[in-house]
């Protein structure tokens, strides 16, 4: 039986790129495929890293100032990586708060402004670690003022 292949989509752009079965987007990705409709990520154990909260003034046009507070945590998968971040540590903070004081309010709206952050955070958290690797970026908390 030939295997089924399904239209996989940019979440960054929401246009559709490729069709490819489940095993090899699984294989690209960090989910794997359970029964019919559900994605769930690999079982293991993670270890989280807190970082400090951020609190940095957005780039606005006008005279009124706007704020983000920001609190993450990054999901590694080993804790050998989890002390790299710790080591670390004031280059991760750096290029978190240089990219968070270019942003506007328009840019961290709805939905997809989240996960554009999200996958920009992660990007160049890998850059600066590289070797090692941060798996996830997860908001703890997120306010705009």
């Amino acid at each position: 039986m030939a295997r089924r292949r399904l239209p996989m989509t940019d979440m960054a752009t929401g246009m559709g790129t490729d069709m490819a079965t489940k095993e090899e987007i699984c294989r690209q990705g960090r989910r794997t495929w359970r029964g019919r409709r559900a994605w769930r990520g690999r079982r293991g154990s993670a270890t989280y890293v807190d970082l400090p909260e951020f609190l940095v003034n957005l780039r606005t046009t006008g005279s009124r100032a706007s704020f983000l507070k920001l609190t993450i945590s990054l999901e590694v998968s080993n804790p050998e990586e989890a002390k790299e971040i710790e080591a670390q540590m004031p280059r991760v903070i750096d290029g978190f708060q240089t990219y968070l004081r270019e942003l506007r309010v328009e840019d961290l709206s709805g939905s997809a402004g989240l996960f554009r952050l999200k996958e920009e955070l992660l990007r160049r958290i890998n850059v600066t670690l590289a070797p090692a690797r941060v798996d996830d970026v997860l908001f703890k908390e997120m306010l705009i003022q």
